[in-house]
């Protein structure tokens, strides 16, 4: 709780780098390359969609506490549909 929109977006970055090196290292060491391709349509989000601009709204809409909000349950909470091209793939975490 606390952080702001950009830390929360930082950490994701930082976590990537992470999963990222994992999930690579391990492909490495396998020999079976099991894949499976998306089959539902989903909206790519490109550069051009978004405006930094944009976020000044949802810090002076939200008084820069939309993370905090949002763990408190102040927003409709969904799962998402995750898809992974990596399916039933075992990454150590160490």
């Amino acid at each position: 709780m606390g952080d702001k929109i950009h830390d929360v977006g930082a950490k994701c970055a930082l976590k990537s780098v992470d999963d990222l090196s994992r999930i690579f290292n391990h492909r490495l060491r396998e020999k079976s390359r099991k894949v499976e391709f998306k089959n539902t349509s989903g909206r790519n989000w490109r550069r051009i969609d978004f405006h930094a601009s944009q976020l000044r709204v949802v810090y002076d809409l939200f008084d820069d506490n939309i993370v905090d909000k949002y763990l408190n349950g102040e927003f409709e909470q969904r799962l998402p549909n995750l898809f992974s091209c990596l399916k039933q793939i075992y990454i150590p975490t160490n």
